[in-house]
């Protein structure tokens, strides 16, 4: 406990907002998007490594489904920060602020798990096929 029986902030600022509900809805966003990121690679290792078609496919479609929920939960949390951010420092009267270098690797995250997706999405029904093909020659037929 600190002085005066008050509660220690582990954030680096002090402020009465610190503790906003928009911060915990959009920290709880982006941790929902990292579980749903960490499953669709987990599913999408499954994919790579099941032999049955259809369970292959299976895997692919949740991990396709989970990483685009994840980029949808990103996208809803990196637009909701500052625009809630923006009016909360418009009230307390500061005209300028900016974000920090986590809110880059934030879009950044967003970028990559969107390319993913994408590829997730391409073509995975058009299996290539593999097969030896045995050439004869037959002589001409002076030679046979």
């Amino acid at each position: 406990m600190s002085k005066g029986g008050e509660r220690p902030t582990f954030l680096p600022i002090s402020s009465p907002f610190a503790f906003s509900a928009y911060i915990k809805a959009v920290a709880a966003l982006l941790i929902i998007a990292a579980i749903f990121t960490f499953f669709a690679f987990i599913l999408n290792i499954f994919g790579l490594k099941a032999h049955d078609l259809h369970r292959k496919y299976f895997f692919y479609k949740v991990a396709t489904y989970l990483s685009l929920l994840s980029v949808l939960l990103e996208l809803i949390s990196l637009v909701v920060f500052p625009v809630c951010f923006y009016v909360e420092m418009k009230n307390f009267g500061y005209r300028n602020w900016e974000f920090d270098w986590s809110y880059g690797v934030a879009w950044g995250a967003t970028l990559f798990t969107f390319g993913a997706s994408l590829l997730l999405i391409c073509d995975k029904e058009h299996e290539e096929v593999y097969y030896k093909e045995k050439t004869i020659y037959n002589p001409p037929p002076e030679l046979s």
